[in-house]
């Protein structure tokens, strides 16, 4: 087992425990909201928020780590492309000097890293 599952099983007892509680207390609204079906949404929506982040990490565990450190560029370049020319959001031009430096820098270490597997094979 991961470190992650340790910590979720150590601490879901104790946020079940907590939300019981609470609940049982006339002055709280549930654990999160007015009613116990928007309290089940919003623990739901938890459990489908650490999906990905689980099933990312099932991924990244088969491939090498450099290119895991590659892909995590590409999220922030796609919510950068949709907010500035989907959104129309205004971009500084130092901002677009240092986005443009990050992708030059991962071009070098693209490129090396071409380099040094193609003397390997």
């Amino acid at each position: 087992m991961n470190g992650l599952t340790i910590e979720t099983l150590w601490l879901a007892p104790i946020a079940l425990a907590w939300i019981l509680w609470q609940s049982t207390n006339a002055d709280y609204n549930l654990a999160f909201g007015d009613s116990t079906q928007l309290t089940l949404l919003l623990i739901g929506s938890g459990l489908l928020t650490a999906l990905p982040l689980v099933l990312f990490a099932m991924a990244a565990s088969r491939v090498d780590l450099s290119v895991v450190g590659f892909i995590m560029y590409i999220n922030p370049t796609i919510q950068f492309v949709i907010g500035v020319y989907v959104l129309k959001e205004a971009y500084p031009p130092e901002r677009l000097i240092t986005f443009g430096l990050i992708w030059i820098a991962l071009i070098f270490f693209i490129v090396g890293m071409w380099k040094k597997h193609r003397r390997q094979a």
